[in-house]
């Protein structure tokens, strides 16, 4: 899909299709779910695969984070957490 993804370890801080994102790794799918809760009681929008998570920019351009989620979740491979 020509998406570009940069990531900056161990920070996380990543740019993808030049937005803003965080690289969240976990120790196990509970600690993810428990992440994945709590980011959608605050209106995240991010994209999970098993024990990782994309948080994509929720705040400055919501709209252009809901209709990019699809795609990284396509690319990555992952589902799209709001």
């Amino acid at each position: 899909l020509g998406l570009a993804v940069a990531a900056t370890v161990p920070g996380g801080d990543a740019r993808i299709d030049r937005r803003d994102a965080d690289i969240n790794i976990f120790p196990d799918p509970e600690a993810l779910a428990t992440w994945v809760e709590m980011s959608k009681s605050l209106g995240g929008i991010a994209v999970t695969g098993d024990i990782w998570a994309v948080n994509l920019e929720s705040d400055a351009d919501r709209q252009a984070s809901l209709e990019l989620a699809p795609q990284v979740a396509e690319t990555l491979g992952g589902a799209v957490q709001k």
